[in-house]
């Protein structure tokens, strides 16, 4: 993506439908979160929410948001993702 220019354009979206199964071939602790990792286009600075939310439950939405060029950045993203706390 670099070589052809796009990294800087491109939104990438990083999830799973559940949380690590395999919880025994690490230390057996079970934590009940899932990958949920988004890189805006232009984004050059991590940020990291650390508010619950279910990936699940909002991931279409989501999507729809960013393909209709309604969430353009990380803020946004950030504030979206607090608006649906609310909700």
């Amino acid at each position: 993506m670099e070589t052809e220019k796009l990294w800087d354009e491109t939104v990438i979206l990083i999830t799973s439908d559940h949380e690590w199964r395999h919880v025994y071939l690490y230390d057996n602790i079970r934590v009940r979160k899932v990958p949920f990792l988004i890189k805006m286009g232009n984004q050059h600075e991590m940020i990291v929410y650390d508010e619950s939310f279910s990936p699940m439950l909002i991931t279409k939405d989501f999507l729809l948001e960013i393909l209709s060029n309604r969430l353009k950045d990380a803020d946004a993203v950030v504030r979206w993702l607090n608006h649906q706390k609310s909700e």
